[in-house]
């Protein structure tokens, strides 16, 4: 399986604008998701993590896939 558009934290600086007016309540989450419904975005990595309860019930066939990592781990490569 190719993934051609990818949804990552570089492209939320784009849509910042968005984003604060999600965060502030002053759109729906409808209204953020389009975002990515409007651009076909194959692969949503940022910002799932915040997002993924919305996600999966605005989109309810979405597949999640969950990381785990040992917080020392990442804190030492990151």
């Amino acid at each position: 399986m190719n993934f051609h558009l990818v949804f990552d934290f570089e492209q939320i600086v784009a849509y910042g604008d968005k984003f604060d007016d999600y965060g502030k309540k002053r759109i729906s989450f409808a209204e953020l998701a389009t975002i990515w419904e409007d651009n076909q975005y194959d692969v949503i990595i940022e910002p799932a993590g915040l997002y993924w309860y919305e996600m999966a019930q605005h989109w309810p066939k979405t597949k999640f896939i969950q990381l785990v990592r040992d917080p020392e781990d990442w804190e030492k490569s990151f």
